[in-house]
Parts: C-alpha cells; sequence; structure tokens
C-alpha cells in the first residue's frame, strides 16, 4: 500500500499493511543475518537506525492523511 506525502507530493511510503479504521500501520522487517547478529549481541538490544529513521518517515506520512500519530 503506497501513499503519497501531502505537503510534498515527491515523497512516499510503502506500508506492508494499513487499518485506516483502527489508525494503524505495519512494517515488517527482514534483517540480513550480518545485521541480525548485530542485534542479538548487543546488551541492550535495538532497533537499527536505518529502520527507524524508515518508520518515523512512514508514520509522518500516515499523520498527513490519517492522524496516525502512533
Amino acid at each position: 500500500y503506497t501513499v503519497q506525502y501531502k505537503h510534498f507530493p515527491q515523497i512516499f511510503a510503502s506500508f506492508d499493511g494499513i487499518d485506516i479504521k483502527n489508525k494503524l500501520v505495519l512494517e515488517l522487517k527482514s534483517p540480513s543475518e550480518k545485521t541480525f547478529s548485530k542485534i542479538l549481541k548487543n546488551r541492550k538490544p535495538t532497533v537499527p537506525k536505518m529502520y527507524v529513521d524508515q518508520t518515523q518517515g512512514q508514520l509522518e506520512i500516515a499523520n498527513s492523511h490519517w492522524n496516525i500519530t502512533r
């Protein structure tokens, strides 16, 4: 499901799933073995920054259309 950003039409987001009625978006990640190993080795596993940046952008675009803020 691809959505265009209302404020900058040249920017798009592609969602793995979306439920507009309940204001929910879904983004699934399947990291490479190397990335997953790094996550597991970390004492406090965190989401890689590249995924955080992408999902924050997707939430901004979703919010511009449907007021999805979480």
